[in-house]
């Protein structure tokens, strides 16, 4: 992991887009679909996270879904935790 972020934040933020199918950027930040305007990260760590291959951006409306990758990460540090 890199100094932005720790491995129990990736973890939070890779299940949130698990959860809920993806996550969305407005106006800098990232939210999950539907609730209410609580950011769940900022758009360096989400571009940080796509970078990786853990997520994967659909840029016409701005959605982020998990991978495969990102699928297998997240478990991985699950099972460590």
């Amino acid at each position: 992991m890199s100094d932005w972020s720790t491995e129990t934040e990736v973890q939070r933020i890779l299940r949130l887009a698990f959860l809920y199918g993806a996550l969305e950027e407005h106006d800098g930040k990232v939210f999950v679909p539907g609730v209410p305007r609580k950011p769940v990260c900022g758009v360096q760590v989400l571009r940080s996270l796509v970078s990786r291959g853990w997520l994967n951006s659909e840029a016409k409306n701005s959605r982020f879904e998990i991978t495969e990758e990102g699928k297998r990460v997240e478990g991985e540090i699950n099972s460590r935790h």
